[in-house]
């Protein structure tokens, strides 16, 4: 396969090594100027931790030059964030339809093997777990909605939608007008569920990896500025990858 990175300011996915070969956990977004300048990012999803990045020339740049560059680097944001929320609103459209069309009961291979049952939001489609990403529709304190869709397959294997809005998004595992008092808020469909057979009458927030912890709790903390706020993160402190590198080094 060919590795090059592709510069047209897009989120790509690709798989990191060591992982499953069908599992795609790093995303990364790089865009490249004309006159030779790039910048970008690339994460980890296992991780949760996203490094940025920007070409860098030896020699100094005038200074009506860095004007012009930080204009083009502000426009090309604007432009790249109009984009995006075009992408996450029919994203966030096609999801719902998909979401209400999936099954309310029944189990997967995946649920079986895991020892849990459909929980919460999750649905199923096949042998697919459908997991929705909910989140707030139109800025801080707005209703809920879905804004994307994760599929869990029966080997444990997981995708997004594409153009589902991650960052802030969350599935809960409660009952509709559940009372919030206490909240806890885990990183994957089946940890949260395993937590919900635990605690029956604790809210569960499933956030989908570590580096969304912080802010699908930054959501719930505006939601229910009284709720206890407990996180139940991954112990992968010393998880190696399957060639037996740390995860985290």
């Amino acid at each position: 396969d060919d590795l090059s990175p592709i510069c047209d300011d897009k989120v790509h996915r690709f798989r990191v090594e060591g992982d499953k070969p069908r599992t795609k956990n790093g995303a990364y977004k790089l865009r490249a100027e004309p006159d030779g300048f790039a910048f970008g990012w690339v994460m980890t999803h296992k991780e949760g931790v996203t490094h940025a990045w920007h070409a860098k020339t030896k020699r100094g740049a005038p200074k009506e030059d860095k004007a012009e560059r930080d204009r083009r680097i502000k426009a090309a944001k604007a432009e790249r964030a109009a984009l995006d929320k075009a992408t996450h609103a029919a994203a966030a459209k096609r999801a719902a339809g998909l979401w209400r069309k999936a099954a309310r009961e029944g189990t997967t291979a995946y649920l079986d093997r895991k020892g849990i049952t459909l929980a919460g939001a999750a649905r199923i489609s096949r042998d697919l777990v459908v997991v929705p990403l909910c989140g707030e529709s139109d800025g801080p304190g707005s209703k809920p909605i879905v804004r994307g869709l994760q599929y869990i397959a029966a080997d444990g294997s997981k995708r997004f939608l594409t153009g589902s809005e991650i960052i802030g998004s969350y599935c809960p595992i409660a009952v509709a007008g559940e009372a919030e008092a206490r909240i806890i808020i885990c990183e994957g469909f089946a940890t949260g569920c395993t937590l919900r057979m635990a605690f029956p009458d604790v809210a569960i927030i499933v956030a989908f990896n570590a580096g969304n912890l912080r802010p699908v709790a930054e959501v719930m903390r505006r939601r229910y500025p009284d709720a206890v706020i407990s996180i139940a993160a991954d112990n992968d402190q010393w998880t190696t990858r399957q060639d037996g590198t740390p995860y985290n080094p």
